[in-house]
């Protein structure tokens, strides 16, 4: 049984419920708002503090992926191509059976 947790939405700030995937390393939101999306938790963390629009964004991409993909939200680790800046979050579609399960 997946034990499901209640906590305001990272993205839209309503009271929602994610589950643990990943180690704990993750969190699979359901958001009636939002639809559904992963974080990792050091994304979260910088969603924390990020200008409001940055989570605006997010949630508007949650909403498009369609019903076979959830977004996944992250750190990356590399350097973004085409550049020398770093960026500082990402959110990629990813498809639904290639994401770690909740447990």
């Amino acid at each position: 049984m997946t034990e499901r947790v209640k906590q305001d939405c990272v993205l839209c700030g309503r009271l929602t419920e994610y589950c643990f995937a990943d180690y704990r390393k993750r969190k699979h939101f359901l958001c009636e708002y939002c639809t559904e999306y992963q974080i990792t938790d050091t994304a979260e963390s910088k969603l924390a503090i990020a200008p409001a629009e940055w989570r605006k964004q997010y949630s508007e991409k949650a909403k498009s992926v369609g019903p076979d993909r959830v977004l996944t939200i992250f750190v990356p680790s590399v350097q973004k191509t085409g550049g020398v800046a770093y960026e500082s979050l990402r959110g990629e579609p990813t498809r639904r059976e290639d994401l770690p399960k909740c447990r």
